[in-house]
């Protein structure tokens, strides 16, 4: 929890600079290496790590001439594992191997320059980056009942725990869950900039970062489990809020608020390496991947002369997948693999520059991309006594609205704006075998939407307006089955 604050006055020059940064980094690890385990009980192998930044930064420049700097950063770097290595455990009543994390910064900056020269410049940046790892490798597990193998990368509450106690925060998420307004993330990002005066400038400047990689993975091992089931999982939840508005105000007075956000989210589950699982009940193996961006951006500059620019680009960037690799499965029951991406941008954007000459420009950008398979490959051998499915499921989504304003003796608006999605989905059966199953579903699913609306105003004695929006669409679907050998009762 961080708090920082300054404010520079004077008569003549006030001059502010401030300087913070917050970072947290660590390595969260539970293991069983090069050991035999017999157990006669259940037996869990867990690693759980929750890290947050809190960080409030606040300053104030005022003076005949008064200038505000601001440079901020937090991060997150975190390594969170459960493994079993090398290693035997035998005679378990059950199984569980977990790993989990839930990181998140909130930042929260206010900055103002002001006088008959004021000038206000600030710069945040937000970089989190999770490893989360749930595995079971060179090694012979068995046990009677249910063996578990899963990680997870949860977002977190955007609202504090100190702010809405634990035991309200689900009745709250609950009242919003159809609402666009998302309570979890892993960055959340507000600020709050101007620069006021005869000659008012103001610049802000954020940028805002998570890269998760979340893996549960059986490589190069044995697997029984007696008269239960065999579920090897993966799940991540990634998120950023961001709030970004700029005032300039004066005389001259320019303001300039620019923004980027990114998500990059890899979750994969995957067999391989010759392994064997052998299930009495059924054999689940999913990856599931979440990941939203929710983007507000506001600047306003009013003066004689007046130039408004708003600059916000956000990008979310997946890879999802679940496989048997030179592996083989053995189900009593159901045998599902399953693929599932789930990825939306909400994005907003506006800005004014109103005077005797207003100047506004904007540009805009919100693009998603990734893949999204489902497979058995490269020799390997499934076996089920009831269904087998093989499901691959992709959805993105881009919701963006955009809006300027140039308004004066002489009006000026200008606005660029782009959304892309580029998807490949993909289930599929290569070079492997699938044998006796009740039945056999391999199916891939694509749904992708971007929604656009752009508002665009010049007015004036002379009025001038200029607005250029493109969105493209790009999805490859696939359902396959080749060079290899099916049968299903």
């Amino acid at each position: 929890l961080s708090l920082a604050g300054g404010v520079a006055a004077s008569g003549t020059v006030g001059v502010l600079v401030s300087l913070t940064g917050n970072v947290i980094t660590g390595t969260t690890s539970a293991l069983v290496s090069g050991s035999t385990l017999e157990v006669g009980e259940a037996m869990a192998i867990g690693a759980v790590n929750s890290s947050s930044i809190d960080a409030l930064a606040f300053g104030v420049a005022a003076g005949t001439v008064g200038v505000g700097v601001a440079f901020s950063a937090n991060v997150i770097v975190n390594v969170t594992e459960a493994l079993i290595s090398g290693s035997t455990v035998t005679n378990a009543e059950s199984l569980d191997v977990s790993a989990e994390s839930s990181a998140i910064i909130r930042s929260l900056a206010v900055n103002v320059g002001a006088g008959a020269v004021g000038v206000n410049v600030n710069v945040l940046g937000n970089a989190l980056t999770n490893h989360v790892r749930a595995s079971v490798e060179d090694s012979d597990v068995a046990a009677d009942g249910d063996i578990v193998i899963s990680a997870l990368d949860k977002a977190p509450s955007i609202i504090p725990d100190w702010i809405i106690p634990d035991e309200y925060q689900a009745d709250l998420e609950a009242i919003l869950d159809d609402s666009p307004i998302d309570l979890n993330a892993n960055i959340l990002s507000a600020t709050i900039n101007v620069g006021a005066g005869a000659v008012g400038v103001n610049v802000a400047l954020v940028g805002n970062l998570v890269v998760n990689t979340t893996e549960a993975r059986i490589g190069n091992s044995t697997v029984v489990s007696t008269t239960g089931k065999v579920a090897l999982g993966s799940a991540s939840e990634s998120g950023i809020t961001s709030f970004n508005v700029g005032v300039g105000g004066g005389a001259v007075a320019v303001n300039v608020v620019g923004y980027g956000n990114v998500i990059t989210s890899t979750v994969q589950s995957t067999v391989e390496n010759g392994s064997v699982i052998d299930a009495g009940a059924a054999v689940a193996i999913t990856a599931e991947n979440k990941a939203t961006i929710r983007a507000l951006g506001i600047g306003v500059a009013g003066g004689a002369v007046a130039v408004g620019v708003m600059a916000a680009g956000n990008l979310i960037v997946s890879s999802t997948g679940a496989s048997v690799d030179g592996s083989q499965v053995t189900s009593g029951t159901t045998l599902d693999i399953g693929a599932f991406s789930d990825m939306a941008i909400l994005a907003f954007t506006g800005s004014v520059g109103a005077g005797a000459v207003g100047v506004n420009a904007t540009f805009s950008a919100n693009i998603v991309t990734g893949s999204t398979t489902a497979g058995v490959v490269a020799g390997s051998v499934l076996e089920s006594g009831g269904a087998s499915t093989i499901e691959a499921v992709n959805s993105s989504t881009i919701d963006a609205l955009a809006f300027g304003i140039g308004a004066g003796a002489v009006g000026v608006g200008v606005a660029l704006s782009a959304n892309v999605i580029v998807n490949t989905t993909a289930a599929l059966i290569s070079g492997s075998t699938v044998t006796n199953a009740e039945s056999l579903d391999v199916s891939a699913e694509s749904s992708a939407i971007i929604r656009s609306l752009a508002v665009n105003v010049g007015a004036g004695g002379v009025a001038v307006n200029l607005s250029v929006l493109g969105n493209l669409v790009t999805a490859s679907t696939l359902a396959t089955i080749e060079d290899s050998d099916v049968t299903a009762t």
